[in-house]
């Protein structure tokens, strides 16, 4: 399920947020939302999902982790 849904990520997230579209954007607040969830359920899978390769390189885009960082706490104090 994780690499499934890290796939989905590494297909639909553009590289770099300025060419993003609206459905991007939506894609992009739907993932965190979704990761926050995932979390509740098992902190290391959710922690899979956003984790590097093996050479250290990250899969996701930079802007999706730092947004992501920067909104968990919102997002978890809005599942509350």
């Amino acid at each position: 399920l994780a690499e499934s849904f890290r796939g989905r990520l590494v297909k639909e997230l553009p590289a770099t947020k300025e060419h993003m579209s609206a459905n991007g954007r939506q894609t992009a607040y739907r993932a965190k939302s979704l990761l926050v969830q995932l979390a509740e359920i098992s902190v290391e899978v959710a922690q899979s999902v956003i984790a590097s390769d093996a050479d250290g390189n990250p899969l996701l885009p930079a802007w999706f982790l730092v947004e992501a960082a920067r909104d968990m706490p919102r997002l978890v104090e809005a599942r509350r």
